[in-house]
């Protein structure tokens, strides 16, 4: 058992590690990035708050996904109740 049989399993490790993290957050991003896009015709917005803009709805998805939590936005003015919860604290 040589040290290059040790670094083949790593490689595929990481390889099928990066996987499952892909699977995982892209189906993820597209939920947050759709529940912001329809904001504005879903219950849950009791301020009548619009639909987010394309670009910050990607923004915001993939921020939160991968955990970087970069607002761009002005919370309780941009996203509906049911956006936060159902998106941003999950």
């Amino acid at each position: 058992m040589g040290f290059g049989l040790f670094l083949s399993a790593a490689a595929q490790f990481q390889q099928t590690d990066i996987g499952i993290v892909a699977g995982l957050s892209a189906p993820a991003i597209v939920f947050l990035f759709l529940l912001q896009l329809l904001q504005g015709v879903l219950p849950g917005n009791p301020q009548g708050l619009p639909g987010v803009k394309w670009d910050l709805s990607f923004n915001t998805a993939v921020s939160f996904v991968t955990n970087t939590n970069w607002q761009a936005y002005t919370g309780e003015s941009t996203l509906s109740y049911l956006t936060q919860a159902l998106g941003l604290t999950c």
